[in-house]
């Protein structure tokens, strides 16, 4: 005689479920551990994290160090999209394909922190000439991101330098 419920069937099957994922977890985070050089730190000072944790955490540091399979920002976009030059779309759809791209990036972990002001063709040409060939991690761990913000430093060969507030300040014109 079959004991064994449909319902209780069902909670085994789950269970079977989380036990293969923590031993997934564990298995990566061995090899994790193993790829950043920290087995012997994770040992004594993660000892007591549980699996998802200590994944979450390991993710991290490998993102912070960029350890890990790359690959370039193009890739987050439909492979039959193309980036016509600027100078060939309507006003309107040059702020419609950029609110697209931000949006894009945004969903990827990928914030695009430009000047405020600046127009959307100039937004455009940096995306697409800058950034698309760009390698960023494969994976970007929950709460992390990226920034980019297209500031070098040297002012006064700035693409942004007519719309920056920071240039402003830091190299008033003479």
């Amino acid at each position: 005689m079959n004991l064994m419920t449909k319902a209780s069937h069902e909670e085994v099957s789950d269970l079977n479920t989380i036990q293969d994922q923590t031993v997934f977890l564990e298995i990566e985070n061995e090899l994790l551990k193993e790829r950043l050089g920290l087995s012997d730190f994770c040992s004594y000072f993660a000892g007591d994290m549980d699996p998802p944790a200590l994944n979450h955490f390991l993710r991290h540091i490998s993102f912070m160090e960029n350890i890990g399979p790359e690959k370039p920002i193009r890739s987050l976009f439909p492979p039959n999209i193309t980036f016509p030059p600027a100078e060939e779309m309507t006003e309107t759809d040059l702020a419609s394909i950029v609110e697209f791209l931000e949006d894009t990036l945004m969903d990827n972990g990928i914030l695009l922190e430009l000047s405020p002001t600046l127009p959307a063709n100039i937004k455009y040409k940096y995306i697409v000439e800058e950034m698309l060939s760009d390698l960023i991690p494969d994976n970007i761990p929950d709460g992390a991101a990226l920034h980019y913000n297209g500031c070098g430093g040297w002012c006064p060969e700035c693409f942004q330098k007519d719309y920056c507030e920071m240039k402003k300040e830091l190299w008033p014109d003479p």
